[in-house]
């Protein structure tokens, strides 16, 4: 589920993967409709209908298939005016069509026209824009009744919307990974997760202590105070411990909310806490991670892109625990600024020499290993090795 609204702001509403809008708290939202030279289309029935995220943003580019091209529907929220949600439709298509809203209480900049395409019904008060080839619609949503009137073409675009949530969540490091869905997919979900910690906060403990911690421990990062949350870190662990079995392998969840978990307690300086986490922790192992399908949606999978890239020690780091994905043989990388907790950050980037990476790197006071190359490690703060070509990889 994609999420939009404005931070700080409380009104939030769902936007479905069809582009219709379902505000939370029940009031009107939005669907759209398309009336083309071949026929009448429902993204919620059209099999055409593909959504992606704007580099993983909460603005959501929604496009329908019609003769000739697509109709783009392009949704952000803007604290403007008290804050509107502005939905946009951008005619890349050959042809004229018809943008059906199924509301006309909206903020635009044209009058609508009243008339429906013949045999069409939608219930309330529809809105016909017609919409010439190359051309863009753009309405808005107010947030609260009785918001300032605004001007839609004075408002961000969705590239400085988008750019703004990017500088929002900047200092909790930036990745590039391999292109397709275990490298750039992962980390726009991963994009997505951090935007929405910041709309609406972590978890409930008692809802899922690992997605909890985990989300803490990312708004914690980006500045957010962490005493009040100490009686919930507290409880999200011991929920978490008594999970496990007692002294063999952690799962994967639990492992990266402990993990978590300690970060956020280093930064409050809870040393008897901290001491307390490491006995009970110990040297358990881990159990294997779960697949992106497995925790898209959920801060988890900030955890999962996290722990792909480097998992924190002791007194190491070890960089790539899970060796190279096969789909990332061969594909650059790059990882700044990845937060150590209070061993600071770590920086470093893959290139290959043949079938060998080179890696390049920078950080402060630990160890380094890699789990690409199990016979390499490095006490230097910086530097480039040339590691093994890769064995195995999690296929």
């Amino acid at each position: 589920m994609v999420v939009t609204g404005v931070v700080g702001g409380r009104w939030r509403a769902e936007v479905t993967p069809r582009g219709t809008i379902r505000p939370f708290d029940g009031a009107r939202g939005l669907r759209w409709f398309v009336a083309a030279e071949d026929r009448w289309h429902d993204p919620e029935a059209d099999p055409t209908v593909r959504q992606e995220l704007l580099d993983g943003t909460p603005v959501t580019l929604t496009r329908l298939r019609v003769p000739g091209g697509d109709i783009v529907q392009t949704i952000r929220s803007v604290p403007d005016g008290g804050g509107h949600t502005v939905v946009s439709f951008d005619n890349e298509s050959r042809s004229a069509v018809a943008v059906v809203l199924d509301r006309r209480d909206l903020v635009c900049a044209r009058m609508p026209s009243i008339g429906l395409p013949e045999g069409i019904t939608i219930e309330g008060e529809p809105a016909v824009f017609p919409l010439a080839h190359g051309s863009r619609l753009e309405v808005a949503i107010a947030h609260r009744p009785g918001s300032v009137s605004i001007d839609l073409t004075s408002l961000p675009d969705r590239d400085r919307v988008a750019a703004g949530w990017r500088a929002q969540i900047a200092a909790l490091g930036r990745i590039e990974l391999p292109p397709g869905r275990e490298g750039h997919g992962l980390a726009r979900s991963a994009t997505y997760a951090r935007c929405a910690l910041l709309l609406d906060g972590p978890a409930h403990p008692e809802d899922d202590p690992a997605e909890f911690l985990v989300g803490l421990g990312q708004i914690a990062r980006l500045g957010e105070p962490v005493d009040p949350w100490l009686g919930e870190v507290v409880d999200a662990v011991a929920m978490l411990l008594r999970g496990g079995d007692g002294g063999g392998e952690l799962e994967w969840s639990s492992a990266m909310g402990l993990a978590s978990a300690r970060s956020v307690l280093e930064l409050a300086g809870e040393q008897r806490a901290l001491a307390d986490l490491h006995r009970a922790v110990g040297e358990r192992l881990i159990g294997p991670p779960p697949t992106i399908e497995e925790v898209e949606g959920s801060p988890l999978v900030i955890a999962l892109v996290e722990d792909r890239l480097a998992r924190r020690g002791d007194d190491s780091v070890e960089l790539l625990p899970h060796g190279f994905p096969s789909a990332w043989l061969g594909h650059p990388l790059e990882v700044h600024d990845l937060s150590l907790g209070s061993a600071g950050s770590l920086s470093f980037a893959v290139r290959w020499h043949g079938e060998r990476p080179a890696v390049l790197w920078e950080h402060r006071g630990l160890r380094l290993t890699s789990g690409a190359d199990r016979a390499w490690s490095s006490a230097a703060e910086s530097g480039e090795a040339l590691w093994a070509a890769p064995v195995g990889d999690l296929g």
